[in-house]
């Protein structure tokens, strides 16, 4: 799957609303992650502080992707590989976290929240084909690998004496998250509808082994795949000479 820096829904998201500073904030801990061979997920905590008067509603976002996907159909009595089909402007990532209170799914896309609202904003190729029938499978897809998800009532609030409310929320990035730079993004909805937001970044790193090997493929494509040839020659004779001796006894 390509890979692409998190912008358009994020900054439609943004862009699309009036702020008034200060209504709600949110820090991320840790503010980054680094995946190495063995990555097998982590938690991620959420604090921050808003309006007594307001909800808030956390949504994250991976970077962007362009992916494709081959559409399978009925060809006779078997099912093939009828279409290819490509998915721009999704998250790799896209996590919802709400307070009990806040009203269902359908109500949160009027806020532009939501699985709702991202669906909007991608674009799929060929434009002829069933959208909301495509993004029903890619969604589940997403949700198999922990990446889509709603977490309703996920976010705890305690008040303070000025007026003033704290909250904290905890989300899993599952061990198929992707390296880029997220977005965290704390929505503050009081009685006429969305008055702030506050955006704070997450970002994922390649580490260890696995940043060897993406850098090696990024900056000396000649020497990776050489080196890529090697391995490949060097598994398969030593599997070969095992079964050949295995085969003798």
């Amino acid at each position: 799957m390509g890979r692409m820096v998190a912008g358009l829904v994020l900054g439609v998201v943004v862009a699309a609303t009036p702020a008034l500073a200060g209504v709600v904030d949110v820090q991320v801990s840790p503010p980054g992650i680094q995946i190495g061979a063995f990555f097998a997920g982590s938690p991620i905590e959420l604090a921050g502080t808003a309006d007594d008067s307001v909800d808030v509603v956390i949504e994250v976002f991976g970077p962007e992707e362009a992916d494709l996907f081959n559409l399978k159909g009925r060809v006779g009595p078997l099912w093939l590989n009828v279409e290819e089909v490509e998915l721009k402007h999704a998250p790799h990532l896209y996590l919802l976290l709400t307070s009990d209170d806040l009203p269902s799914p359908e109500a949160l896309a009027n806020f532009d929240l939501g699985l709702e609202f991202v669906e909007k904003g991608i674009v799929i190729h060929p434009a002829s084909l069933d959208k909301e029938m495509i993004f029903e499978q890619f969604l589940k897809l997403k949700r198999s690998q922990g990446l889509y998800d709603e977490l309703h009532g996920t976010i705890a609030f305690q008040p303070l004496p000025d007026g003033r409310k704290t909250f904290q929320a905890e989300l899993f990035l599952p061990p198929s998250t992707a390296p880029g730079v997220y977005r965290v993004v704390a929505t503050a909805i009081g009685d006429s509808g969305v008055v702030d937001r506050f955006v704070a970044d997450l970002w994922v790193a390649e580490a260890g082994p696995i940043k060897a090997i993406h850098d090696l493929a990024v900056n000396d494509g000649l020497i990776y795949g050489v080196a890529s040839v090697i391995i490949a020659l060097v598994v398969g004779g030593m599997i070969g000479v095992v079964f050949r001796r295995v085969g003798t006894h």
